[in-house]
């Protein structure tokens, strides 16, 4: 086996600064949608766009075109320019006061091409092309979108998006970031106005659950397994929910380093298809399900997330082959209706807002088909563009970096477990993938 490690580089990085919008905007108090503020969004999510150099970009700043872009998209998506804050009963509420969006400029000392595929995720240098300026972590009174432009000796780019997920999800950071590449390429308005509608997503006077949502309960660990369960002695150590709940540190809390690994896996069509040839696999989007008057707006920006379980005994999964796992999934997509729907948003207002619980839950997010490698302000397609972290507790399926054909039809999985988990996952993902 040959090994590869990183290379190390260095970026000189500029002086934070406030990017207001280029025009006054609307001075109000918009609420966030009883979606938007369930305590399983209050974190900042980071994702990472590379570009090669484009000769017919030659001479233009990419810092000064995003900046610019940034300023002129501010104007249509004000509430971004604003800060939260937190009224009764933990209910979020976006200042629209213009404040104004974090923006950061670097220069690396090294060529993109080094980098090689630790750009995917979880990539070990997030923390530089995406630097934590100190203080705006938050989730109330700071910004609440960060962009980073680094550009390497090659001329190609690293685009660093930090977002408060509260504010937009993966569809919505995605409409924001095409409308900031049109507005920067001459456009004088977004191809698609957002809409802010939140009100459709929250609770009615009278708020009346009507579903079971086990998501949000604690797990119950056997008696009898404790001692060799890791998960558990986490927990009793560290308090993994309670860590869960910090803003920025969700992802990848630093105190549990030393007990997670974090690995990425490619699903190739090859692989694609021994799972295929085992069970046919089923496609859901709530923003394309028309949900009994819920449709939403192609210009709505927030959150339509709602959290939903399949739930199974250890061994009857074991032992089961495939297709009772995508059974389950199948199932529990299903009860996606308007009525639970309804019955999340009654819960987050009758519950405290709480947090999806973390333990003996792994969270799936298909951001693959949201197009952000299709996130053009100048310098054509992103050769790769996704989440960059491996979560503990959660999965961002993403396509890997752009190569050969056979890329559109792969998928990049970035996992974060615990040493001894990975190794049984490894050993697990090969038999399920294999041909035979």
């Amino acid at each position: 086996m040959v090994w590869s490690f990183p290379p190390r580089f260095s970026i000189k990085l500029s002086k934070p600064e406030l990017v207001p919008p280029k025009t006054p905007t609307p001075k109000e108090k918009k609420a966030l949608s009883d979606l938007d503020d369930q305590a399983s969004l209050r974190y900042q999510m980071p994702g990472l766009l590379f570009y090669e150099n484009k000769e017919s970009m030659l001479g233009r700043d990419p810092a000064t075109v995003i900046k610019e872009g940034l300023a002129k998209a501010l104007v249509f998506y004000y509430p971004l320019a604003g800060r939260l804050f937190q009224g009764p009963n933990k209910k979020l509420i976006v200042d629209c006061n213009g404040e104004g969006a974090l923006f950061l400029k670097a220069e690396a000392n090294i060529a993109l091409h080094k980098l090689g595929d630790f750009i995917h995720s979880p990539s070990p240098y997030l923390s530089k092309l995406l630097y934590n300026v100190p203080g705006s972590e938050g989730i109330t009174g700071c910004p609440l979108l960060l962009i980073q432009v680094t550009r390497f000796t090659c001329g190609g780019i690293a685009l660093g998006v930090r977002f408060n997920h509260t504010m937009v999800d993966g569809y919505g950071i995605v409409l924001f970031l095409k409308a900031l590449c049109e507005l920067a390429q001459g456009g004088s308005t977004p191809s698609v106005l957002p809409v802010w509608d939140r009100e459709m997503l929250s609770a009615t006077a009278n708020p009346n659950p009507t579903c079971s949502h086990s998501v949000y309960e604690a797990p119950c660990f056997r008696n009898n397994f404790k001692l060799f369960d890791l998960e558990w002695w986490a927990n009793k150590i560290f308090n993994v929910e309670k860590l869960a709940s910090q803003p920025l540190y969700f992802f990848s809390p630093k105190i549990l380093k030393p007990i997670l690994v974090r690995s990425a896996f490619i699903i190739g069509p090859k692989e694609i298809q021994a799972l295929r040839d085992q069970a046919i696999a089923q496609d859901y989007d709530m923003r394309q399900r028309s949900l009994a008057g819920l449709k939403l707006s192609p210009g709505y920006y927030g959150n339509a997330i709602v959290m939903q379980s399949a739930t199974s005994i250890a061994k009857l999964l074991c032992d089961s082959p495939i297709t009772y796992a995508i059974q389950l999934i199948r199932e529990a997509k299903n009860k996606v209706n308007a009525d639970y729907v309804k019955s999340v948003i009654d819960f987050m207002v009758t519950r405290g807002r709480p947090r999806m619980s973390v333990l003996r839950n792994m969270l799936v997010s298909d951001i693959s088909r949201i197009g952000m490698e299709k996130i053009d302000f100048g310098w054509g397609d992103a050769i790769y563009a996704g989440a960059s972290i491996a979560a503990y507790g959660a999965t961002f399926l993403e396509r890997p970096k752009s190569s050969n054909d056979t890329t559109e039809k792969s998928i990049l999985v970035p996992i974060s477990l615990p040493h001894i988990y990975m190794q049984i996952f490894k050993r697990e993902f090969m038999k399920m993938t294999s041909s035979s």
